[in-house]
């Protein structure tokens, strides 16, 4: 298949299509579920109807999916804030400290603060990565990090 014809055979219509047919029959897609193999499955016969060559590969991986869990602020004032954890956060008995607000995470969001022993927080959504973020503060001494994401208002999470 060429270019040309790919991009000749291009439909609104039918990005549209995908769109709904994925958003409706396939809503949550996390990895490793029967919805994330439906839609592998999906994508491989798509291409396949088209004419291009297709391979699905199933391999073994490590998924954190995300549990209820919360923030407890004991300072200035008590407050209890529900969060959503992950496979690497810590353990039910928690960790305690000052937190420190970090930006985005980024190496030049932690210039002029002070971060050994304490927590960081930052925002989830801006660049670097999660796995990054993590990095940086643990390279400047933090004991933990929490990543706050600006969720739908309806969810206290």
């Amino acid at each position: 298949m060429t270019l040309e014809r790919i991009l000749g055979e291009l439909s609104v219509d039918r990005a549209w299509a995908h769109l709904e047919h994925i958003t409706q029959d396939i809503p949550s897609r996390l990895a490793g579920s029967e919805n994330s193999r439906r839609m592998a499955e999906y994508a491989n016969d798509q291409l396949a109807e088209t004419g291009l060559a297709s391979q699905m590969h199933e391999f073994r991986g490590l998924v954190s999916f995300p549990e209820a869990g919360e923030v407890r602020v004991l300072s200035p004032e008590p407050r209890i804030i529900q969060a959503n954890t992950l496979g690497h956060s810590a353990s039910t008995e928690g960790i305690e400290g000052d937190l420190v607000y970090v930006g985005s995470g980024a190496e030049s969001d932690y210039e002029g603060k002070d971060v050994v022993g304490k927590i960081t927080l930052s925002e989830l959504s801006y660049s670097p990565a999660r796995h990054e973020k993590a990095l940086i503060a643990w390279q400047k001494g933090s004991t933990a990090q929490i990543m706050m994401n600006w969720g739908h208002e309806t969810n206290e999470a």
